[in-house]
């Protein structure tokens, strides 16, 4: 082709190299055009056209020059201002990225009259694009605010614009927002089902706060659209759940793709050297006697369905919902009639279990969704035919806020006839030889209900322990779980005479009792206290120290004993080993049935001393340790009458005011709730005559709040 041929036809010539996206040709023939053709009329448009080829072909720096160039001259700034934000974010140039994508958006808002170009055939449709750019650089560069407002706008000009989910669903889960990370993906997932990439992020992100079904069921969609990366995830996914044939299987189609990836290569190794590869995967059974439950199911069936090869449920009569959520849950749910035996309903659940190993559980508990991938690795081990798992349960305290109280109990065990319940109420497990502890955590709230279901629960347990206690008489364990439930409703009186008679049939010597006669004692000590016999109440908690001396429930109560006493010194030393010995607690997975009621209250040891520093007139150190008791427990409303009383010492009326209106607020519920308590109701009246008295001052000295 001759030079004027070549001059007649360059315009049509480039856009139709650009067209077929032939860069390396266009970038060829302007080089070879503009040799001597600096004059033309279309060069400055050519120019910025060889530009975008040069940028192609990945010449950016050469690129970003000539861009620059053209800024110097009359151009189509909406058009040059795109390709810039292209190239700058190409570079890493961030904030000249998001400079020159604001210009673009800030002239598209102030004018309307654009024909298009080869470059934006559609301003709208490119101003997606542009947001998403900005919104990446800015997260690139730490404005994680800024990138998410600009996701969003992107979203209004285009809702169907995949890479916007993307980003914006992967900054928010980075930050930890998780649940409006997965609303922006599900958002996505629906206007944009064939992104393989959206459903891949979603099942990270499932992944990484642990609901396991939920990503496998995403990983498994990435894939299936085409996602190569899923294949590894779902490897990683099923390695840690221990279910290495599925997780084989996909990491060597993941290997097909990319033969030499180490990190693909070195998890094939790891799931080949397993010991379990070989074998044939055990399956568990989740087990569950349920009535009336519909409020607290749902939380306790999402806990357990990554766990659940099937899910066995005996309802015992529900007149709600119960059996309704159960089914949608994918539960095979059977009907028996109750026989007022929890231990006859929990083992009809047993002849339903079809699977090698039965983890049980009652709707009002949760399983801590960290450890699930410790149950998936018990089911295969071979030593043990029933695993203890720690339980936490919410106790409500009286003096406000919750406490959390800790004890062990096996809850996963083989699927054997000699493995079964025993006891109409507060039932146990006939436990295999060789059982096992665990960390794995299972946390109780059906201590902490409202107070009419806590006065049904009451009466219906209580009936059945009566019977029970009829019929064995000399059975500790049934006399202290009757002495638990009235120390629940403060009947001291009716709990003594069943302590007394458990405490005449235990011994400290017999280790299997220990736990029975430590808690029995611990018991009588706080029927003491409640009748204000502090001798006694003592003598009974140095009687369990004695035997244990790191058993933290007489610890805190000495603390508290210490305290009313006036005998600082010795309270702050004995609550200093309360929170020594607790932590010891909350690390060891030793087997004991021993019930941690104060597991939780830590708060309390760090109101007492900081009260006790109070008095001795330390105002520095109370601070700090009530700032320690508020931030563990900011419903304890003790706290806030101690810092008002030190506001008020110090003449800060405004600070004592805000303090004692807070306990006002808190103290309020538990003074109703524990009224009858004669310690919860003077401390809630000195509460509010220490209100009163600064209130009182301030109008006589006319000072302003």
């Amino acid at each position: 082709m001759g030079k004027n041929k070549l001059d007649e036809n360059i315009v049509d010539l480039l856009y139709e190299y650009a067209s077929r996206n032939e860069y390396g040709k266009l970038v060829s023939t302007y080089e070879a055009w503009s040799n001597g053709n600096s004059g033309k009329k279309d060069r400055l448009r050519l120019y910025m056209l060889y530009g975008f080829g040069l940028y192609m072909v990945g010449r950016v720096l050469e690129a970003r020059n000539i861009f620059e160039e053209c800024k110097l001259h009359p151009v189509n700034t909406l058009e040059l201002n795109f390709l810039l934000n292209y190239v700058y974010q190409t570079l890493g140039e961030y904030e000249k990225a998001i400079e020159a994508g604001k210009e673009y958006l800030k002239i598209l808002e102030n004018s309307s009259d654009f024909s298009g170009s080869f470059f934006i055939d559609d301003v709208e449709s490119k101003a997606c694009e542009i947001c998403n750019n900005i919104g990446t650089s800015c997260t690139k560069i730490g404005k994680f605010d800024e990138a998410i407002e600009f996701f969003n706008k992107g979203l209004k000009f285009n809702d169907k614009y995949h890479l916007l989910y993307e980003n914006l669903g992967i900054l928010l889960f980075q930050k930890g927002d998780y649940r409006e990370a997965e609303n922006v993906l599900l958002k996505g997932k629906e206007r944009v089902p064939t992104s393989y990439e959206i459903s891949r992020i979603l099942g990270l992100l499932y992944k990484s706060v642990n609901y396991f079904k939920y990503s496998e069921e995403e990983l498994l969609n990435a894939i299936k659209l085409g996602s190569v990366d899923a294949l590894f995830d779902i490897s990683v996914l099923y390695s840690k759940l221990f279910k290495f044939k599925k997780a084989k299987s996909f990491i060597k189609e993941y290997l097909l793709h990319h033969p030499e990836n180490k990190e693909g290569k070195d998890l094939l190794k790891s799931i080949n050297s397993s010991p379990y590869i070989k074998r044939k995967e055990p399956e568990i059974s989740v087990c569950m006697i349920v009535k009336n439950e519909e409020e607290m199911l749902p939380r306790c069936l999402d806990s357990v369905i990554d766990i659940a090869d099937e899910l066995i449920i005996v309802d015992t009569g529900s007149t709600d919902k119960t059996v309704e959520i159960a089914k949608s849950y994918g539960a095979k749910v059977y009907h028996h009639p109750w026989k007022n035996s929890f231990s006859e309903a929990r083992n009809h659940t047993h002849e339903h279990a079809t699977k090698d190993w039965i983890f049980s559980i009652d709707a009002d508990e949760e399983l801590e969704r960290e450890d699930i991938p410790k149950i998936m690795m018990a089911k295969w081990q071979k030593d043990y035919d029933a695993i203890c798992v720690a339980i936490y349960s919410s106790l409500p305290g009286q003096l406000g806020g919750v406490s959390r109280g800790k004890h062990y109990y096996p809850r996963f065990y083989r699927r054997r006839k000699d493995i079964y319940y025993y006891g109409i109420v507060h039932n146990l497990l006939k436990m295999p030889e060789n059982s096992a502890m665990s960390d794995i955590r299972i946390y109780h709230y059906g201590y902490d209900l409202d107070q009419k279901r806590m006065w049904e629960k009451f009466k219906r347990s209580l009936s059945l322990l009566l019977k029970q206690v009829d019929e064995n008489p000399d059975d500790p364990f049934v006399r202290f779980n009757i002495a638990q439930m009235y120390l629940s409703r403060n009947f001291s009186n009716e709990a003594e005479e069943h302590i007394h008679r458990a405490l005449k049939i235990l011994s400290p010597e017999n280790e299997e009792q220990q736990h029975l006669y430590l808690m029995s004692l611990y018991q009588l000590a706080l029927v003491h206290f409640r009748r204000g016999e502090w001798d006694k109440g003592k003598e009974c908690c140095y009687k369990a120290l004695k035997v244990k001396s790191d058993y933290i429930d007489p610890l805190l109560a000495l603390g508290w004993l210490y305290l009313h006493k006036n005998e600082y010194k010795k309270s702050i030393e004995v609550m200093r080993k309360f929170l020594k010995c607790r932590e010891s607690h909350l690390k060891e997975n030793k087997y004991s049935f021993l019930i941690l009621n104060k597991i939780g209250s830590d708060y309390e040891a760090y109101y007492v001393m900081g009260e006790c520093f109070r008095r001795e007139g330390n105002l520095k150190k109370a601070n700090e340790f009530l700032e320690k008791s508020e931030k563990s427990n900011p419903y304890f409303w003790l706290i806030y009458k101690s810092k008002g009383d030190i506001a008020k010492e110090e003449n800060n009326y405004k600070k004592a005011i805000e303090e004692y209106e807070k306990g006002i607020k808190f103290g309020y519920l538990n003074a109703e709730r524990y009224g009858t308590l004669s310690v919860v109701k003077n401390l809630y009246s000195e509460l509010l005559a220490g209100y009163k008295e600064v209130l009182e001052r301030v109008i006589m000295e006319g000072k302003k709040i």
